[in-house]
């Protein structure tokens, strides 16, 4: 028998009744919606402090979790680890995780210090070269690392072990890097001394010092570096002719000193001779070379070293040590006969007011003044300790304040006493 159903009725009691069919469908769903996102809002707020497997257990209890969304959510959170460990590595360091690797201190080799190929290697480490470590030392550059971010060795072990392998292939290639461009460097070191050396040979330069040769070819040695690198970036070819020409002009003007005290002097007007001391003696002080300047008038020349220095490092170029001798009155003025005794007075202020300037060439001062340069070198030998390398190497010279015959040999043809040189 079949039963007709009753379609009959008001238009609200069949609304009614539809929406209370729906309903009872819908509601289940929308409370299971309700209860997956509390939950989801809840593990949200508490993961912070949980680990990798906690997580994944307070996922896995969430009411309408799939499996598609728990795997979904591994690989979210694996992503999510590694950038956490790449934003926050300083953080990290100051609180690791537990790690597999024993916490003791490392020996040996330095991990962390890995030399930049922009920055200048001091030459002996460059020398030592690359000591590889031992496998204790790379399990503890292992453990250093891993403890300090093992997020970004994504947790695994070996992984912070491939690390060191790789850290120590590039300290072995910037070393090598480093041991190459020494060796460049060197190679060009060696050729422009030999070809500045070679092309000195061949201008005839044979009056130049040793001591004032190698600063010049050290001149030409930097002159081959990069700009970059403080040097002139001039070729090996450019440095040897530049400082080439540079020796030559010195050879000359030690040729010329020479010539100062010689019979030549003699067909020179006066003037003529003081212009080449004057001029000469400016060009050594350019180069601070005035000991040697001094040294080859007492050994061409056969002055004094008190004349020798006072032509070499006058006391006219130390404007406060001149004012006070300037002043000074000569002893034949003075009530007292004892110059000695007036030179003892006197010596403290002049050795305050000395600078670098020479003791042998006041001491000349002093006897052109009447006053006993013995007692001031006296002086100047009691302070020895508190003297200039030079000035200390002036005093040790054995000195005869008397003057030689080539000290009065210059004076009478040059006037050079009578200026005041």
């Amino acid at each position: 028998m079949v039963q007709v159903l009753n379609q009959k009725g008001s238009l609200a009691g069949r609304i009614g009744a539809g929406f209370g069919e729906g309903f009872s469908e819908q509601a289940p769903k929308e409370f299971e919606r309700y209860r997956m996102a509390q939950g989801l809002e809840k593990f949200q707020n508490q993961s912070g402090g949980r680990s990798p497997i906690q997580n994944l257990a307070a996922i896995s209890s969430i009411p309408g979790v799939t499996p598609q969304m728990i795997q979904s959510f591994g690989e979210l959170s694996k992503q999510q680890a590694q950038a956490n460990a790449l934003a926050n590595r300083k953080e990290l360091e100051n609180r690791p995780p537990p790690s597999p690797f024993p916490d003791r201190k490392r020996g040996g080799q330095p991990g962390s210090d890995i030399p930049s190929i922009t920055q200048p290697k001091p030459l002996e480490q460059i020398q030592e070269g690359y000591i590889p470590p031992t496998y204790e030392q790379k399990l503890d550059r292992a453990g250093e690392l891993y403890n300090a971010n093992p997020g970004l060795y994504q947790n695994n072990p070996q992984l912070a072990i491939d690390a060191v392998d790789q850290e120590e292939t590039q300290k072995k290639a910037i070393t090598e890097a480093y041991e190459k461009k020494h060796q460049n460097l060197t190679d060009i070191q060696d050729n422009v001394v030999n070809r500045l050396k070679a092309h000195s040979e061949r201008l005839g330069v044979n009056k130049v010092p040793a001591n004032v040769y190698s600063k010049v070819e050290d001149e030409a040695i930097k002159a081959t570096k990069p700009k970059k690198d403080g040097g002139g970036g001039l070729t090996e070819q450019q440095a040897m002719k530049k400082y080439g020409d540079k020796l030559d002009e010195i050879n000359r003007q030690y040729e010329a000193v020479d010539t100062i005290g010689n019979w030549g002097m003699t067909a020179r007007k006066p003037s003529s001779t003081l212009r080449n001391i004057e001029s000469l003696q400016k060009d050594f002080k350019k180069r601070d070379d005035t000991e040697n300047f001094a040294d080859t008038l007492i050994d061409s020349s056969g002055l004094s070293p008190l004349m020798a220095y006072s032509m070499a490092d006058p006391v006219k170029e130390y404007k406060q040590l001149n004012s006070y001798i300037s002043k000074l009155p000569r002893i034949n003025d003075t009530k007292s006969e004892d110059p000695a005794y007036e030179t003892e007075k006197i010596s403290e202020n002049l050795f305050n007011m000395m600078g670098e300037g020479s003791p042998l060439a006041i001491a000349y001062e002093l006897k052109r003044l009447g006053y006993d340069p013995n007692t001031w070198l006296d002086y100047v030998t009691k302070n020895k300790d508190k003297l200039k390398v030079k000035q200390g190497r002036q005093v040790d010279k054995p000195v005869n304040v008397f003057g030689t015959l080539n000290d009065w040999w210059l004076s009478s043809w040059s006037g050079i006493e009578k200026e005041g040189k």
